[in-house]
């Protein structure tokens, strides 16, 4: 690297020409940067119940669908009411008309077929508003008949008659993002109207999603640019610092996000943090190199350009070595993340270890080209600084650790024994929702949804047979009946829809018994030709496979998350195991909530052997480097503790791990190496000189140690940048990464003197 660097300071025009027209070949790759937020975007690769799922939203024609609310304003009518039911049916009616939707399976109250007593199959069946009622009795009376239906009231009017659900299949070949924006602005033209309107659902979620992600990358990003270039003046109080840090961190971010839309790799809920966690982790080592260079030159008093291309020399002669360990380091624990079969966090950690590696470039050939570039003025610094003297320019809290390491180092296993503990109480939870703000328009419908109706999340059973037209007959009748009796009885289950529904409605209608699995072979083929004639008003596609090998048990959960998904997981298989044992019958589970289960528990499990690859690979590289297994053990002990510090806190506040706050984990370990590092250097340079252990440890203090503070401020301010994002999961991912940081940074300085004096490290 040193010769790189002695022709970058030798023709600083040239590299930084070079830079710009590097910058300005990835920059054309921007436009080519796509967004996905829709959930499939993180679904792992290869997973059986994923690749089931789709497989049953194709074989039962799940259309994606909008959940459209009409619910009463407070003071006004409710939707069960004359006026409601007129402005249901015609919202039902101009719903229908809209481009955007496949207006023939819009489905809702006014649309659902009436189980009437008495009709004959081949007479016309009766929707419920094909008459709205004229007055509060006849109200009254349409609600009792709502009510017997076995979906009325869980799917399509809730049981106070204040809110009525419609649902609207979108139009084949139109995106999900045009749709919604269209049926937005429908609903917006209807403000006048005596009743609120608010779309919700998954696809409806995942489209607002996108929308926060894109507002967070237009609003975070030049925050973060003017925040880090204040804590970058704040610690290095030159103006040509930060213009030089700063130009490095916009090369590098060009790059790394070219570079994603060249390879075709879009921006997902994961990736949305990258340029974040780059900007961040890209300015590390230019702290402690440019907090060296002030040091040279202060020690020369010239500023020159001479002078500074003999104090960048002399600094990166001194600071080369760690900065490349740290870069190293910390691209080793991003690249455990390729051993994932989440595509996502593959692209993170690829494209985040090659933006570190670039920073790393960039520091021994940008930097130091800027550093001999620009004006001397912008060198001069705003404070004057001392000498280096071990224990002369220690703050208070780095003289006592000087003075007092044994007392120190026991302090900081205080602090371990007292919060690692709590690491016994960490729980799992996430919940597609809480991507939103509790007191989001989107988090606001779906609770409504959840209070009044079944629920928004599905969890299906799906039984299959080998035996053609099963489940037309009366033994695959009765086992729908049986299974969907289970499912009802499940925990979490709201309600359960299946084709036993349909046919329980046509019993009614025809005047036959609702238990239709003892009917007669007759009436019970009656009864399935009338649902063949009657399948696209009945939904039947949805349920039953045409060949009728197949047929789909549906279970709505109200404010599904992680913790109710597991339980009714872990019960279906339980109950339907012995169930169906020796019926020649298999069955499995699918839908929005397995799937959903599974990309939680996914992500945790790649987090967690993120942890060992990444631990491994920064062994490795330390062993490498150092040949000592002690000193290896020693540099990954300070950051081992802070995850321990992090994860007690959370088990002790009662904070569970989920998709997002998985994540700190495995970043922490990656970059939270950096301290000892620096520490551990400046004390082998000491050593090496003369120094006894104590003496070096104070002069490291001194020196690298003023620079691993300010690293830690920078790291820990910077990363807190997340807190201001408008998606909780990153609000919380940044608070635990500010703390992972600040942990780090707090256990090295206590552990570190000791451990080295155990160690005998001088060596």
């Amino acid at each position: 690297m040193s010769r790189l660097t002695d022709v970058c300071l030798a023709r600083p025009r040239t590299t930084l020409l070079a830079g710009l027209l590097v910058a300005l070949l990835f920059a054309s790759g921007l436009p080519r940067l796509e967004l996905r937020t829709e959930g499939r975007a993180i679904y792992p690769a290869g997973n059986g119940v994923v690749k089931q799922s789709e497989a049953d939203a194709e074989r039962f024609r799940d259309p994606d669908q909008v959940i459209l609310l009409i619910s009463a304003r407070p003071g006004g009518p409710p939707v069960a009411s004359v006026a409601g039911l007129n402005f249901l049916k015609g919202i039902d009616r101009h719903l229908r008309a809209l481009p955007v939707v496949d207006g023939g399976n819009v489905r809702s109250l006014a649309s659902l077929l009436e189980p009437k007593p008495g009709l004959s199959s081949l007479q016309l069946v009766r929707e419920y508003l094909e008459e709205v009622p004229r007055n509060p009795a006849e109200v009254a009376a349409l609600r009792a008949r709502v009510r017997r239906h076995p979906l009325g009231e869980g799917l399509f009017l809730s049981s106070d008659g204040s809110t009525a659900a419609v649902y609207a299949p979108l139009a084949e070949r139109v995106s999900r993002r045009e749709a919604i924006e269209a049926l937005e602005a429908w609903i917006f033209r209807q403000a006048g109207s005596a009743f609120d309107l608010r779309l919700t659902g998954p696809v409806v979620a995942e489209v607002v999603l996108g929308r926060m992600v894109l507002d967070d990358l237009a609003s975070i990003i030049p925050f973060m640019v003017l925040a880090m270039a204040l804590l970058l003046y704040g610690c290095l109080r030159t103006p040509g610092a930060v213009a030089a840090v700063m130009t490095e961190v916009l090369v590098v971010l060009v790059c790394v996000l070219g570079a994603m839309g060249y390879a075709g790799v879009p921006v997902t809920l994961v990736t949305t943090i990258l340029p974040v966690v780059l900007m961040v982790l890209a300015v590390a080592d230019e702290v402690h190199f440019i907090e060296r260079l002030q040091a040279s030159q202060g020690e020369t008093a010239e500023i020159s350009r001479a002078g500074r291309r003999a104090a960048a020399k002399a600094a990166l002669r001194e600071m080369g070595r760690p900065m490349v360990l740290t870069s190293l380091t910390t691209a080793a624990g991003f690249l455990a993340f390729p051993a994932s079969n989440l595509l996502p966090l593959r692209d993170f950690g690829v494209f985040a270890a090659g933006g570190i590696l670039l920073a790393m470039l960039s520091s021994f050939t940008l930097i130091p080209a800027l550093i001999v570039s620009l004006p001397v003025s912008w060198w001069r610094s705003a404070r004057q600084r001392p000498s280096d003297q071990e224990g002369s320019l220690l703050s208070p809290f780095y003289a006592w650790v000087w003075r007092h390491e044994t007392a120190a180092f026991a302090l900081g296993l205080s602090l371990l024994a007292a919060l690692l503990p709590g690491s016994l109480f960490l729980s799992v939870q996430d919940s597609w929702i809480d991507n939103f703000g509790r007191a989001s328009s989107i988090a606001a419908a779906d609770r409504l949804y959840n209070e009044k109706l079944w629920g928004t999340y599905r969890f299906d059973i799906v039984l299959e047979s080998e035996e053609p037209r099963f489940f037309r007959g009366a033994k695959g009748v009765r086992l729908i009946e049986e299974v969907s009796g289970a499912a009802s009885a499940s925990p979490h289950a709201a309600g359960v829809i299946s084709p036993l529904t349909s046919l329980q409605v046509l019993a009614e209608m025809t005047g036959r018994p609702r238990d239709v699995s003892r009917l007669t072979p007759e009436d019970l083929r009656t009864l399935m030709a009338l649902s063949t004639l009657l399948r696209s008003s009945l939904n039947l596609d949805h349920f039953l496979s045409r060949d009728a090998k197949a047929v789909r048990i549906r279970i709505l959960v109200k404010s599904a998350d992680y913790r109710r998904g597991t339980e009714l997981r872990e019960h279906l298989r339980r109950r339907l195991a012995p169930l169906l044992r020796g019926r020649g019958v298999r069955f499995h589970l699918s839908g929005d909530l397995p799937v959903a289960l599974e990309v939680v528990r996914t992500i945790l499990t790649n987090q967690l052997g993120s942890i060992a690859w990444s631990l491994a690979a920064i062994s490795l590289i330390l062993f490498l480097a150092l040949r000592r297994p002690a000193h290896v053990a020693i540099l990954l002990a300070p950051v081992l503790a802070a995850a321990g510090l992090v994860l007690g806190a959370l088990g002790y506040l009662g904070l569970p791990l989920g998709i997002a706050s998985s994540m700190f984990l495995a970043l922490a370990v990656g970059s939270g190496t950096d301290f000892s590092l620096h520490l551990f250097h400046a004390y082998r340079e000491a050593r090496a000189a003369g120094a006894d252990h104590t003496v070096a440890v104070g002069r490291s203090l001194a020196t690298a140690g003023r620079a691993v503070r300010w690293n830690a401020v920078v790291l820990g301010l910077g990363f807190l940048v997340l807190t201001l994002s408008s998606l909780p999961p990153n609000r919380v991912l940044g608070l635990l990464l500010a703390a992972a940081m600040l942990a780090a940074y707090l256990m090295t300085v206590l552990l570190l003197p000791r451990l080295l004096r155990a160690t005998r490290s001088g060596g």
